[in-house]
């Protein structure tokens, strides 16, 4: 190629040829982007665009002419189409630090050719890229301490700003005005931009931020001439201060130079601060990441993200914006808010207003919070809400206001003036501040917990309340679940809720009501309760002397002072229970379970137990509810009522009014006033008794009036004024009857007329009256079944009717209402008056049997032809024959005196004879009637053929005493005639 055409070349290459991009950045990371770029032109020979492969050379100068060569030469060999070529270049790095740089062109085509390369004049000036444009005042300083290849700085921005002598690897991207420059003091320390930054610590970074102003954390100071305080970090309501003002890192110091007239700071606070190695403030103002104490080894790699007044001075400690907020303590992180305080090592503040952390912990925002301090705090948290304060280890505190959880792993969950201070104490909520008092809720023991409300506490080890007001939970595991002014004072006590209860005692339960109490182990009331004025002591006597102290309720008729009767039978003068004479104006209190395993359902006034002292005494006595009443026996049992009283042991009262059950195992179902001395039940009725006595159990009185029963389960049914006082003996009803005999019974009847008592008795052993009115049944085994004035005094003897008496021992004495005795005359004797007649029938129809007619004196049998069938005729003579052939005997009965005769036939001979009859070994009456007459008919037909034969003789002999006659006559005459011949 000839010099011409070379030169021809040179020019369209250098006119074709141009820079596509600066190199993208020259920095002391250009190893992470590269430090290559690219070289684009356009080659022609005598106008044609050249094509094929050609080698090139590339060299790079720090001069247009002359100057000395910077870095390697480059030979590749490029391809060119249709004259345009493309070369990536890398001259290493460090080889752009700022100054002007060419680039040297040699080229030879095709590719290895003879001639050797053409050079390309001049150099090419190598140009910035349109965003280099930007940078103008970018430039670098070399270090002159340090010999690595990163060790050259870079600066920008003001021309005030500076980086430190002895600096290596300082970058000050932008930023800065004159007396507000931005400055790096310490190798790899950046400054991204903002005025008025510093770092002072190597890989110290402040991206930017940083501004002049009033600083208005001081203004409020005393007018007074004294100097204000330069309060240093922003200020804190209440912490002492010249000023009047208190200050985050707790110092004020006095600093004529930051005031302007006394009581107005004018202070120019600065920009942002890095003062420890590797700390970084990322944007906002007067921040600072380390400790300004002239060490910045003692507190690196601390951040503050952005926001204003933020200090991070602990190592690792991170301030992430807001105002104000410290975080000194190592790895402690404050994400946001003002004037926030993390002191302690790796404790936390999200955001929120003027929250400190002394020890380890976790605030997540609000206001005034505090973690406490001390060699065991760590793991604290507080979520939010005012004031609260959190210590002690793991301790929580959700929100709320004045809350304190100051043990370990304890727990308050929101409210207002809540205190958990025993481990693992929960407070959940509740709690505030009324008329003038804190009204908080404290859990003060291992595991207790308060769940709300408010003045509830929880000393007990894991003891609860649940909510409500003013509850205590004093026992180990007891329980208060809400209410009023409740109590559970004992271990594993519970108490539901209602108002000034108290469950007292290991074990005992108060499900509610009011003014409840119990003392004993295992005892429970379920609810109920109250005080009022007792109205049992109104109307004592008013006549200025004591009125009486009723203790448990009122007993009608039982003698007490101010004529009011009272269970226990103890009516005590009390002068300080009563107001006006004869008006009490005692407030009686709620219900009481005074020993073990004690209950109360509900009520008031109600007492399980003994009051004595002795827990053990009466235990597991019961009261269902109701008003007044007293379980005081071991196992007794009220179920509800009022006043009742069960003292016997495992005696029950189911319920009613004023009843006593003061035997052992003795019943009442309810009623009013009955009372049980022996054992036994009551159902119910009124002023009911069963009697005491040895003998006395399993008696019964099902209901009525003023019954009594006694001796040993005797039976009373009802009815009123009965008295079964005998063993197993029984009144079923009725009034003023006595069943007094072992085994006796009086049904019912009797009464009460004219004056005079009308009741039947039943008064030897297992003897029985059925009913009526002054019947008595005094033989043993007697009866009398009902009617009125019957006596059945022998024994198995039975008198019914009117005026009967049994007086025979298996006498049967039937009075009809004739007003007159009839009695028995002999033992086992059956005697009835029936004026009206007797009738015994032998079927449903009343179509067969027997009467006696009144006055009568012989029993008639109903044998009507219309009631009989399958007619036979009978042979008379036969009948006669049969009868004649039957032996006819005299005898005697067996169960009767030898000297007792009968005369009559055997019942065999008679059925052998004529097959009648029921059986072979009875003759019924009609059946021998029938025999007799049968036989009477054959006797008389025999009778009347002889009577016929008889008067034919008759007439014959007439006939034979006619001729006879007229023969005498014929021979009288004959011998008239002849007469005068003798």
């Amino acid at each position: 190629m000839d010099s011409e055409k070379r030169t021809k070349m040179h020019m369209r290459v250098t006119l074709a040829a141009t820079f596509s991009v600066l190199l993208v950045t020259v920095s002391v990371h250009a190893e992470a982007i590269g430090t290559s770029f690219t070289y684009q032109g356009d080659v022609r020979e005598g106008g044609t665009p050249v094509s094929g492969d050609c080698d090139f050379e590339f060299t790079l100068w720090d001069a247009a002419a002359g100057g000395m060569q910077i870095g390697p030469t480059l030979t590749p060999t490029v391809t060119v189409t249709d004259g345009v070529f493309t070369a990536d270049l890398d001259f290493g790095v460090d080889r752009f630090q700022g100054s002007p740089r060419f680039l040297g062109i040699q080229i030879c085509c095709p590719s290895a050719c003879a001639p050797g390369y053409t050079p390309l004049n001049p150099r090419i000036e190598l140009k910035p890229a349109p965003y280099a444009l930007s940078l103008p005042a970018l430039r670098n300083t070399p270090s002159d301490n340090l010999d690595s290849p990163h060790s050259h700085n870079v600066l920008g921005g003001h021309q005030d700003n500076s980086i430190g002598v002895g600096v290596g690897g300082g970058t000050i991207a932008g930023g800065g005005d004159t007396s507000l420059n931005n400055s790096v003091t310490r190798s790899f320390g950046t400054v991204g931009g903002g005025a008025d930054n510093d770092v002072f610590a190597a890989f110290g970074t402040i991206s930017g931020g940083g501004f002049v102003g009033t600083d208005p954390t001081c203004i409020g100071g005393p007018d007074d001439g004294n100097l204000c305080g330069s309060c240093v970090g922003g200020p804190i309501p209440g912490a002492p201060c010249p000023g009047e003002k208190g200050c985050l890192g707790g110092t004020c110091e006095p600093d004529p130079a930051r005031c302007g007239d006394p009581g107005v700071c004018s202070l120019v606070s600065p920009g942002n601060r890095v003062f420890d190695n590797f700390g970084t403030v990322g944007g906002g103002g007067r921040n600072q990441a380390g400790a300004d104490d002239g060490n910045a080894t003692n507190a690196p790699f601390a951040t503050v993200s952005g926001g204003e007044g933020g200090v991070a001075r602990g190592s690792h400690a991170t301030v992430g914006g807001g105002s104000f907020n410290v975080a000194s303590g190592n790895g402690s992180t404050i994400g946001g808010g003002t004037s926030n305080q993390a002191l302690a090592a790796s404790s936390t503040i999200g955001g929120g207003n003027q929250n400190t952390t002394n020890g380890g912990g976790t605030i997540a925002g609000g206001f005034l919070n505090v973690i406490l301090g001390g060699a065991s705090s760590f793991n604290n948290t507080i979520s939010g809400g005012q004031q609260n304060s959190a210590g002690g280890g793991s301790a929580t505190i959700s929100g709320g206001a004045d809350n304190t959880a100051n043990a370990l792993r304890s727990t308050v969950g929101g409210g207002t003036r809540n205190v958990a201070s025993g481990t693992n104490a929960v407070v959940a909520g509740g709690g505030g501040f009324f008329g003038g008092s804190p009204r908080g809720n404290t859990a003060s023991n291992t595991s207790s917990t308060v769940g709300g409300g408010s003045e509830n506490t929880a000393s007990g080890g894991f003891s609860t309340v649940s909510g409500g007001s003013l509850g205590t939970a004093g026992g180990s595991h007891s329980t208060v679940s809400g209410g009023n002014g409740n109590t559970a004072g004992g271990n594993f006590s519970s108490l539901g809720g209602g108002s000034t209860n108290a469950a007292d005692a290991n074990y005992a339960t108060v499900g509610g009501g009011g003014d409840n109490v119990v003392f004993a182990t295992f005892g429970t009331i379920s609810g109920g309760g109250f005080a009022t004025t007792d109205p049992t002591c109104i109307g004592g006597p008013n006549d200025g002397s004591l009125c009486g102290s009723c203790v448990g309720g009122p007993f009608p008729g039982a003698p007490c002072p101010g004529e009011k009767g009272c269970f226990g039978g103890v009516c005590e003068p009390d002068p300080a229970r009563c107001g006006a004479p004869g008006v009490c104006s005692l407030s009686t209190p709620g219900n009481r379970v005074y020993d073990d395993f004690g209950t109360i359902g509900g009520g008031s006034r109600n007492e399980a137990g003994s009051d004595d002292g002795n827990a053990a005494s009466s235990s597991f006595a019961t009261v269902s509810g109701g008003d007044g009443n007293v379980a005081s026996g071991t196992n007794a049992t009220v179920g509800g009522g009022s006043f009742n009283l069960a003292n016997g042991d495992g005696s029950t009262i189911c319920g009613g009014n004023a009843n006593q059950a003061l035997s052992g195992g003795s019943t009442i179902g309810g009623g009013t006033q009955n009372t049980t001395n022996g054992g036994g039940t009551i159902a119910g009725g009124f002023l009911n008794i069963i009697l005491a006595g040895a003998g006395s159990f399993n008696n019964t009185i099902g209901g009525g009036q003023e019954n009594t029963a006694g001796g040993g389960s005797a039976t009373v049914s009802g009815g009123s004024d009965n008295t079964a006082n005998a063993l197993r003996s029984t009144v079923g009803g009725g009034t003023q009857n006595v069943a007094s005999g072992a085994n006796s019974v009086v049904a019912g009847g009797g009464g009460f007329f004219g004056g005079s008592p009308r009741g039947n008795s039943a008064s030897n052993t297992s003897s029985t009256v059925g009913g009526g009115s002054e019947n008595a049944a005094s033989g043993s085994f007697s009866t009398v079944p009902g009617g009125g004035l019957n006596t059945a005094a022998g024994s198995y003897s039975l008198a019914a009717g009117r005026r009967a008496k049994a007086n025979n021992n298996g006498s049967f004495v039937w009075g009809d209402s004739t007003d007159a005795d009839i009695a028995s005359t002999t033992d086992n004797q059956f005697t009835a008056r029936a004026s009206g007649g007797v009738r015994f029938f032998s079927d449903a129809a009343l179509s067969t049997g027997v009467e006696l007619a009144a006055g009568s004196g012989s029993w008639t049998s109903v044998s009507d032809r219309n009631l009989k069938e399958n007619f036979l005729p009978v042979d008379g003579r036969a009948a006669l024959k049969k009868v004649a052939s039957i032996p006819i005997l005299t005898w005697n009965y067996m169960a009767q005196d030898d000297s007792i005769r009968h005369i009559g036939p055997m019942a065999q001979d008679i059925h052998a004879a004529f097959g009648v009859g029921e059986k072979e070994t009875a003759i019924s009456v009609v059946d021998a009637d029938g025999v007799a007459l049968a036989a009477i008919q054959g006797l008389n037909q025999i009778v009347e053929e002889k009577d016929s034969r008889i008067s034919e003789l008759e007439a014959e002999n007439a006939r034979i005493k006619d001729r006879l006659a007229r023969i005498e006559m014929l021979l009288a005459r004959i011998n008239d005639a002849d007469g005068g011949a003798k």
